[in-house]
């Protein structure tokens, strides 16, 4: 189960009604250690043995979430599985493109393309085909490709302009066009493509939307603050219904949710788009009180949440946190860096104990680059393209997370503490 080995017969009042849920679209929000996967768990479990008709699909954004959800499922209920499909968007996408992408062309057989070097080798046969565009393109090709990502992230279909843009250029929607044509044409897709056609699929074959939602009779969405429009437009494709049989369980703290296209406006299209009954799980089972209080008090200075309502820890506290937690307020990302780097010279910590994580996290790594252009920041996390989470280590043993933030941090270490940082 979760990580505090939560089951039926822990659940308090809040948990207890979120998996005693039965039908109709149910939102479970709470925070890190609040039991939302696990109540999620158990409500399938619940209802796959109330009712040996019923399926159910689980989504959720990344693979560590869907095989996370596909462990607690068999440890709850493993007789049960195959009445329950757990997979990330981009699977689910996948498979049904496997199953129904004739219909647009695309071969059952197609091909998944894995390497950067493939698709920008697509795009510059694309480009060599559109009079005059490749002399306004940026010479790095990557970087063209990068913002076709973001494009399939917000869901463009290649009309008018471009969500993520302030100005659409008059090349990018045919460059655009003529990329995924040419992606359906060489029946090969990129990762970012997989949801644009199924996207497609969709909307554009009914018959076939049809079929695919005969075959759940309950869909669950995990992680659902770290959805991109494309994802939450695949879910009410497969989802219409006001008062679908949806569960949907997140964190709606706007300071989460802020990753590849991930937005707080995904909370508020899915309140207007379903007659949603919403359940908070305000109990952490993970946080110790000093910690949850100083989040708390940093969040209540946040604007956006769906209802102001404080994380209550029930955990002991097992360490001493007085004076090991504060807070500051700085007026400027210098003046914040600058203090970062006097208060670990000047306590003497040994920098093989510290970690600095920086939240800012767009353009962290292009940062990064610009002060040590030599030594361009490692690359983590799963997927093909890793956007905005790259993170770095530091020769000396000091370890950082490779945001804006942290590249003014490793600058001022550097000039003060004479620190030497590597990649």
């Amino acid at each position: 189960m979760c990580k505090v080995g939560l089951t039926s017969r822990d659940l308090n009042r809040s948990q207890r009604r979120a998996v005693d849920w039965n039908d109709g679209p149910l939102l479970v929000l709470g925070g890190p250690g609040s039991g939302k996967t696990a109540v999620l768990t158990l409500r399938l479990a619940r209802l796959l043995e109330k009712d040996d008709d019923a399926a159910a699909l689980g989504l959720a954004r990344t693979v560590k979430v869907a095989a996370e959800m596909r462990k607690r499922v068999d440890r709850v209920f493993g007789e049960h599985t195959d009445r329950a499909r757990l997979c990330t968007f981009h699977e689910f996408a996948a498979d049904l493109l496997g199953q129904h992408g004739s219909h647009l062309g695309i071969r059952p057989d197609f091909q998944l393309i894995t390497q950067d070097e493939d698709s920008v080798a697509i795009l510059e046969e694309v480009i060599a085909e559109l009079p005059g565009v490749g002399r306004r393109l940026p010479a790095d090709r990557n970087d063209v490709l990068h913002l076709v990502d973001r494009l399939f992230a917000e869901s463009y279909n290649g009309e008018g302009e471009s969500p993520p843009l302030t100005s659409t250029p008059a090349w990018l929607p045919p460059l655009f066009r003529r990329y995924c044509d040419a992606l359906a044409g060489d029946h090969r897709l990129d990762y970012g493509s997989l949801l644009f056609f199924a996207n497609r699929l969709l909307r554009e074959k009914p018959a076939v939307a049809r079929v695919v939602r005969l075959g759940w009779t309950h869909i669950c969405v995990d992680g659902f603050q770290d959805t991109n429009r494309s994802q939450y437009d695949l879910l009410r494709l497969i989802a219409p219904g006001r008062r679908h049989n949806l569960c949907v369980v997140g964190d709606d703290d706007p300071i989460s949710y802020r990753w590849n296209g991930a937005s707080p406006q995904r909370f508020r299209d899915l309140r207007g788009d379903y007659e949603l009954e919403t359940i908070r799980l305000p109990e952490s089972h993970r946080c110790p009180p000093e910690i949850l209080d100083h989040a708390n008090r940093l969040f209540a200075h946040d604007l956006g949440p769906i209802e102001a309502k404080e994380t209550v820890s029930v955990r002991e506290s097992r360490l001493p946190y007085d004076g090991i937690v504060r807070h500051r307020v700085f007026g400027s990302l210098a003046a914040e860096a600058e203090f970062v780097a006097d208060d670990i010279r000047e306590r003497g910590l040994p920098p093989g104990d510290c970690w600095w994580i920086g939240c800012w996290g767009r353009g962290g790594s292009r940062g990064v680059g610009r002060i040590w252009p030599n030594r361009p920041p490692r690359k983590s996390g799963s997927g093909r393209r890793c956007t905005g989470r790259s993170s770095g280590n530091a020769g000396t043993g000091s370890r950082c997370m490779s945001t804006c933030r942290t590249s003014i941090c490793r600058r001022r270490l550097a000039l003060r503490g004479r620190m030497r940082f590597g990649a």
